[in-house]
């Protein structure tokens, strides 16, 4: 063989390995390339992602934030006034502080009858309890302390002929609650 053959049989080779060279690395090459421009992309779109998420948690965080503040308000101002939740409050108040209550009685008004005023129901209570001074004067606290606006208006003691032990108190309390919705928009 001559070296002019076994010249053109190397650059053959050499050819031929260019070739496959090139055809398998180039499309590795243009996967790889493509590839990494997806990688980027997902990247980018997880980023975007994330600060979406931070900026919906922060949100979530203030929507609770406002509807505890809205259900502290809601226990100190209700929607509606329900005569059964007040009487048995009384009640619960009136164990606690151990004296026994003989009757009460409710009447019921609004107040704020203003235009852009916020319209509010009034319910006065009138409660006629039996028991100690002390404990009277707790019941009187406890009502007093209750998440529900309510004022005490009046107290009249007086001690009974049987047992002068316990005395009668005539209380009226004046509670209120929301009669419609607030427009908080501005």
């Amino acid at each position: 063989m001559s070296v002019r053959i076994k010249i053109i049989i190397i650059i053959a080779i050499l050819v031929v390995i260019i070739l496959l060279t090139v055809l398998i690395l180039i499309p590795n090459f243009t996967a790889s390339i493509s590839n990494s421009t997806a990688i980027e992309a997902e990247k980018q779109n997880y980023q975007t992602l994330e600060a979406q998420l931070e900026e919906t948690m922060l949100v979530e965080d203030e929507y609770y934030l406002l509807n505890a503040e809205y259900q502290k308000y809601l226990l100190k101002l209700p929607m509606e006034n329900n005569i059964s939740v007040i009487t048995n409050e009384f009640y619960d108040i009136a164990d606690y502080s151990n004296v026994d209550i003989h009757s009460i009685d409710y009447s019921e008004g609004s107040v704020g009858d203003k235009e852009g005023e916020m319209k509010l129901n009034k319910i006065d209570a009138d409660v006629i309890i039996v028991g100690s001074y002390y404990d009277i004067i707790t019941f009187i606290n406890v009502v007093e302390k209750i998440p529900r606006i309510s004022k005490i208006m009046n107290v009249m003691i007086q001690s009974t002929e049987d047992n002068y032990e316990d005395i009668n108190a005539y209380i009226k309390i004046e509670m209120y609650s929301e009669s419609k919705l607030i427009n908080i928009s501005k």
